[in-house]
């Protein structure tokens, strides 16, 4: 079941390289990176494993869901370790509603200013051959799953949600 997306983040791309240089955002795409920092490290594993994770958190998870209780302190519950509780959203989220933000492919973010932008585009232009092209994409329940799987290994987030080739 695909999830229409809630919101729009506008990206510039290097077309000749297929990679974000960097996307131009608001207020509720980078509350939702700066949120990723307070997930409990359960529930991202429980959130991407859909039957079964690889490498060694997967081994730690099955390892806890297959544990005794009997050699559990009486207090200790296994299903605050595999499932914990998010803290509550803080009301208003984490940064100004009225900025405009950058948010790097290995995901940097800056409040957004003209010099920024240009310090950013020239970096990525003066050392080699681009081609830069705007691209506006989504940001829904689908990109969100994909950004939470592409964070734990990846340097290029959002080249890897947003230019990846579909198989």
């Amino acid at each position: 079941m695909a999830s229409s997306p809630e919101l729009c983040v506008k990206l510039l791309v290097d077309t000749k390289s297929n990679k974000v240089l960097f996307a131009e955002a608001g207020k509720e795409f980078v509350d939702f990176i700066f949120d990723l920092l307070t997930v409990p490290l359960g529930c991202v594993v429980k959130l991407m494993s859909n039957g079964g994770m690889h490498g060694s958190i997967g081994r730690l998870y099955e390892s806890v869901d297959g544990f005794p209780t009997s050699y559990l302190q009486p207090n200790v519950c296994k299903s605050e370790l595999l499932q914990p509780k998010m803290r509550p959203v803080v009301d208003g989220g984490h940064v100004k509603a009225t900025e405009t933000y950058i948010v790097t492919d290995g995901l940097n973010v800056t409040p957004m200013t003209t010099i920024s932008a240009s310090t950013l585009i020239n970096r990525f232009a003066l050392h080699k051959d681009t081609e830069l092209a705007e691209k506006v994409v989504g940001f829904g329940m689908n990109e969100a799953m994909a950004l939470l799987t592409a964070v734990m290994g990846s340097d290029t987030v959002l080249s890897d949600v947003y230019l990846a080739k579909k198989k």
